[in-house]
């Protein structure tokens, strides 16, 4: 408990004596203002970070890069923290993250011409998957049991390759699908793809910083505590009402705030 004291003291300092902050560096996918308009999980992820950042005081400075760029940019401390990013077991090793915000699902999608319904009657050895570079879909793909796995930098190629043939399934986020169908692809409908049986996996997007930078895991407590009181503002609910999400979406979200919050979870 003195800990957080601390903590908490040491954050609200710069607040208190009226010193001005330096805008903190996050790093957002590309075409952001579109991602915000076609996802539901991405547009109210964002809306939640936003006002428990100006609650919290932390002046952030979105910067628009590939997802590669952003990793790379959070390493070599080009960026202190990076929105929209899944938990993986593999990325917890090294990057500490903000509590749950909206919920997202990734799903293997193909063409709606192609007539296999369910994954299990894909022929694994010879269809080739198209996922993103060091992303959590990547390593779907391995677990799943696919031979050919085409990783790319960059995310929207996969859908040129997709629809003209060159890969025969890709593994993406529900709710980022729909940016590209809507926006990217010739076939501008949000059903251009479709899902091949149900969600492979279930997540939240989080906002991450690395575990070993001591200046964005202050800032990651303190956007957390500025969620915490998001949660409770009155307003709050129909910013999930207005991206798609139901009410008990909403008040299971608001529960995490409810016990000790401890270490940031996924």
């Amino acid at each position: 408990m003195l800990y957080r004291l601390t903590l908490l003291f040491l954050l609200l300092l710069p607040a208190a004596s009226g010193q001005t902050l330096s805008p903190v560096i996050i790093d957002v996918f590309d075409d952001h203002e579109r991602h915000c308009q076609s996802s539901m999980a991405y547009g109210l992820s964002w809306e939640l970070v936003v006002e428990a950042a100006k609650l919290s005081g932390i002046p952030l400075k979105a910067e628009e890069v590939s997802w590669d760029g952003a990793m790379t940019r959070l390493h070599n401390g080009k960026s202190k923290l990076v929105f929209g990013a899944l938990w993986s077991e593999e990325r917890a090793q090294w990057a500490a993250f903000s509590v749950p915000l909206a919920p997202e699902s990734s799903s293997l999608f193909t063409l709606p011409s192609n007539p296999v319904l369910r994954i299990e009657e894909i022929d694994l050895n010879s269809a080739v998957v198209g996922v993103s570079e060091g992303s959590v879909q990547q390593e779907y793909a391995k677990k799943l049991g696919f031979k050919h796995i085409y990783g790319t930098t960059n995310r929207s190629m996969l859908f040129g390759m997709l629809e003209s043939g060159r890969i025969h399934y890709m593994i993406n986020g529900d709710q980022f699908v729909n940016y590209f169908c809507m926006f990217q692809m010739s076939n501008t409908t949000v059903n251009c793809l479709r899902p091949v049986g149900q969600p492979i996996y279930s997540t939240f997007v989080h906002v991450i910083g690395l575990k070993k930078d001591l200046e964005a895991n202050l800032l990651l407590k303190r956007l957390n505590e500025g969620l915490a009181v998001t949660a409770r503002q009155p307003g709050t609910p129909q910013k999930f009402k207005q991206h798609g999400f139901s009410q008990q979406q909403f008040l299971a979200w608001q529960e995490q705030f409810t016990v000790d919050q401890g270490d940031s979870q996924p």
